[in-house]
């Protein structure tokens, strides 16, 4: 007869064998064991660095030109025609989002181009880097969800990028957003601007 601590002992082994088997041999285990996979990244659209990036170009629809300059205290500046200031806070804030635009999807490249809107773009985005050529950033047609941009920089497979994103760098570039506000000076005794869009005139103190 065979002792009760002995089936106890094989049972403790079919157990442990059991352990091993999921483990070691079964799929979900096999796939525990292989760890966690690195998730892809996705590369941005600029590979250089933000330091790198000397002109920011926009050609609207319209045919209007829209350039920003990096000067060699690497602050901005319009072209010397214009008698308007960057606000620098503002250009930093375009610089930012221009550099971390990443394409969401890549489409076929089999694809023809007039069925992105890309075969004649209506708006090109042109960021100059040192020591490197230029990206061309063609601006085609939203995705049927809305919720994107079919762009084509150079002569790369189209991609979809945010639209948000992407709406937020025009926006920048064809407001007055980057231009710099200047406080304009009172002259004296004019009063103190009220902010109701009056003026709060100064009364003399009667002297008794």
């Amino acid at each position: 007869m065979i002792r009760r601590s002995t089936w106890v002992t094989i049972a403790v082994l079919i157990v442990l064998l059991g352990i091993t088997w999921y483990f070691e041999w079964s799929p979900s285990g096999k796939s525990r064991n292989a760890g966690t996979p690195t998730p892809t990244l996705i590369p941005q659209i600029i590979k250089e660095n933000q330091t790198d990036v000397s002109v920011i170009e926009l050609t609207t629809s319209t045919g209007e030109v829209i350039s920003l300059s990096k000067n060699p205290d690497n602050t901005w500046s319009f072209p010397p025609s214009s008698n308007k200031r960057v606000d620098q806070g503002k250009a930093q804030e375009l610089l930012s989002d221009i550099y971390f635009l990443t394409p969401l999807t890549t489409l076929d490249s089999s694809a023809a181009l007039d069925a992105y809107g890309l075969l004649n773009p209506t708006q090109v985005l042109k960021v100059q880097v040192m020591n490197g050529s230029p990206y061309v950033i063609k601006l085609g047609s939203l995705t049927p969800t809305q919720s994107g941009y079919y762009i084509q920089v150079n002569s790369n497979p189209v991609v979809i990028v945010s639209k948000t994103s992407l709406e937020s760098i025009f926006d920048l570039l064809k407001t007055d957003a980057l231009i710099e506000m200047t406080a304009t000076p009172l002259a004296p005794n004019s009063g103190v601007p009220d902010l109701s869009g009056g003026t709060l005139t100064p009364t003399p103190a009667s002297i008794p």
